[in-house]
């Protein structure tokens, strides 16, 4: 029986950020990617669902994890949109795999919650066709996360080359690829199977369990 970990205590999450990882099943996938915009059409959240649906389709245990409300301003047309992206995830069967939290939790996640969210990530996937500035690129770069974004001017500006860039208008395919090689590096290979293999609920499910109920026979 190995050591093991708590991840919710090493990474400092809040309670809610650890109930919601927990009941995802987030500590046990292979890739996890944050998606901190509102539901905006702009943002091209279509794509990421469209490449999630790709990535597990390629055997890949991934998730999206879109974090903002409906947009404000225009509340009819963005809830429009979110029905539709639903509606897309059911026809690609990622339901499960893909996750409005703000919906979810029934508010917009705080300040604070955002760079737990990108702790317990893969890394940042951003497709959005146009942005005012990006600041996601920045708050991601704070916690060392590679990032997928769209060759737009405002990225590039941003991140520069310690980021890998693809045009929105490229196939789902390509661009999934280019997500799964930024996912599979060294480091986040370790980090996936660390949570995978050494979490405290890894260790009890796959070594404590079975000796319990073992010496109970």
């Amino acid at each position: 029986v190995p050591n093991g970990i708590d991840p919710a205590t090493t990474l400092g999450l809040s309670p809610t950020i650890a109930r919601t990882a927990h009941d995802l099943g987030i500590f046990e996938r292979d890739m996890v990617l944050p998606l901190p915009v509102r539901i905006t059409r702009r943002k091209n959240i279509e794509l990421a669902v469209e490449v999630i649906a790709h990535l597990v389709g390629r055997g890949h245990d991934a998730a999206l994890l879109v974090t903002g409300p409906v947009r404000g301003h225009h509340p009819s047309r963005s809830r429009d949109y979110l029905s539709e992206l639903k509606t897309l995830a059911a026809d690609l069967e990622v339901s499960d795999r893909v996750v409005f939290l703000a919906d979810l939790l029934g508010r917009a996640l705080t300040d604070r919650e955002i760079p737990e969210l990108f702790a317990l990530s893969t890394l940042l996937f951003m497709p959005s066709r146009s942005e005012g500035f990006g600041l996601p690129i920045l708050e991601s770069a704070l916690t060392r996360l590679p990032i997928v974004a769209s060759d737009i001017p405002v990225f590039r500006e941003l991140a520069g080359n310690d980021a890998d860039y693809f045009d929105v208008n490229a196939s789902v395919a390509d661009i999934a690829m280019l997500v799964e090689g930024a996912a599979t590096d060294k480091p986040n290979r370790l980090r996936t199977r660390v949570l995978r293999d050494y979490a405290w609920d890894a260790v009890y499910r796959n070594h404590l369990g079975p000796l319990l109920n073992e010496i109970a026979q």
